[in-house]
This record gives C-alpha cells, structure tokens and sequence, in this order.
C-alpha cells in the first residue's frame, strides 16, 4: 500500500520516487530507459531515472478500481511517494475537491 500521494491536476506525468519503488520491490533493472527531462517549479529541469507501466488499484471501503499507469521513477521527491496528473485521476473515476 502506497501512501502520500499528491493530486497535481496541472502535472503532465505520474510520478513516484526512487524509494516507493524499492519498496514495491523493484530494482532498476525492470525499469525502461527514459531521456526526457521534467521542469519543475522555478525551472528547475530533473531527469527521471526510469519509467514502468504499473498495475494501480485504488480503493475505499466500498469500490476498488483496476488501471494501467505509466509512472516515471525520479530521486528527488521526499514528501509524497507519488503524484498523479488530472487525466490518471480521471481514468481511475476518482473525485477531488479544489480548496481554495
């Protein structure tokens, strides 16, 4: 189970860190090569170190739902596992609620 997720309904990837993926139990030799930089806030650019298609189920007390994700593996986050991008929030038929 993965905790600490954030919902980025402006992110362009799904995202989880180098050490959620060690403990999912995956080594980086299962990963695909990716060459695609990520900027992040204040330009800062990131290369992510892999990318693999993992199989996500999220669920409540009630309803789980099944999909595909496309995640790319970096080392720089610490204080969330994951985030997710607005179109996998979608497909996984989830409700967010914007605070403002």
């Amino acid at each position: 189970m993965v905790c600490r997720i954030l919902v980025d309904i402006g992110n362009s990837v799904d995202i989880i860190t180098l050490e959620c993926l060690k403990k999912l139990q995956y080594t980086q030799k299962d990963l695909e090569a990716v060459e695609v930089p990520i900027v992040r806030f204040r330009g800062q650019t990131t290369y992510p170190l892999r990318t693999k298609e993992l199989l996500v189920r999220v669920r409540d007390k009630d309803n789980s739902r099944t999909i595909d994700i496309n995640f790319l593996f970096v080392d720089i986050l610490r204080a969330y596992n994951a985030i997710l991008r607005r179109p996998t929030v979608n497909a996984i038929k989830a409700v967010y609620l914007l605070l403002i």
